[in-house]
């Protein structure tokens, strides 16, 4: 009879936070092969999969990965990993802002506006907490525009990233800057368009806020200082996406989704 032992370890159900999945006794599937993959790809790929297919927990990981406020528990938190025999020059290099749009209110266009407004605070209070010199005030911003938050959100980062270059000695070239990550971009275009085309029409193109906010987006992008690079997640078919009216997708860029080692599903360019 054998003597080996197994031991069982436990799985996170609901855990989404790529550092509790270090934790020991914790089960944990590496998928950080996949981050190579990115340095070699596009700098503003998509990746569609249906959901609870680890879509959340994956930007969790490229955060620990790429923001500069983990740069002291890389070794804790990729050690051992597939990715840390890479080495890769990116590691810990941007400041990350992560914005999550799947609790976004689509009960009615007053809701969706002020909740999505929401989701973009969220996402700049963590980037605040991780790095509490960067000094922005948005409290007597109108709660209803979202598009105008992220604009001024956007300029004040690149005067700050501009001081903080100059101060750490490094050149604004190739590798640093603002690293966006949006999960969930499409959750609440799927949770509107079976009980309510007309505001899925609103939100993607009728009342042009959702096309506005995602030219900011590209408009940022185009500026080396504001936006370096851009990861975004969601759920809904290319093809389905473009048979909606003046759909976001058509306001994107020039790179097909990434498949990162996950189930392949029908691919065509979003980013058109």
């Amino acid at each position: 009879m054998s003597n080996v032992k197994a031991e069982l370890l436990s799985a996170p159900d609901g855990e989404f936070l790529y550092e509790n999945f270090r934790k020991p006794g914790r089960a944990f599937a590496d998928k950080s092969a996949a981050i190579k993959e990115l340095e070699e790809g596009p700098c503003y790929p998509i990746l569609l999969r249906p959901r609870r297919f680890g879509k959340s927990a994956f930007i969790q990981m490229l955060k620990c990965f790429y923001d500069l406020s983990y740069k002291d528990r890389y070794e804790e938190l990729f050690s051992g990993k597939d990715i840390y025999k890479e080495n890769l020059p990116g590691h810990n290099a941007y400041h990350v802002i992560n914005f999550d749009f799947s609790m976004v209110n689509t009960q009615s266009d007053t809701a969706f506006l002020n909740s999505f407004f929401s989701a973009v605070t969220n996402g700049i209070d963590d980037f605040k907490r991780r790095y509490p010199d960067f000094v922005f005030d948005y409290r007597d911003f109108d709660k209803s525009d979202a598009v105008t938050l992220f604009n001024y959100f956007a300029s004040a980062y690149s005067g700050y990233a501009h001081e903080y270059f100059i101060r750490t000695g490094r050149d604004y070239g190739a590798i640093g800057g603002l690293y966006v990550m949006i999960d969930d971009y499409d959750s609440f275009v799927s949770r509107t368009i079976a009980p309510d085309f007309e505001r899925i029409r609103f939100q993607t193109g009728g009342f042009v806020f959702l096309k506005a906010f995602y030219a900011a987006l590209k408009a940022a992008a185009a500026n080396a200082r504001r936006v370096a690079k851009i990861f975004i997640t969601g759920v809904s078919s290319v093809a389905w996406i473009l048979s909606l009216p003046d759909s976001i997708s058509r306001l994107m860029f020039h790179h097909t989704p990434v498949s990162m080692n996950m189930p392949a599903l029908p691919q065509r360019s979003l980013l058109n």
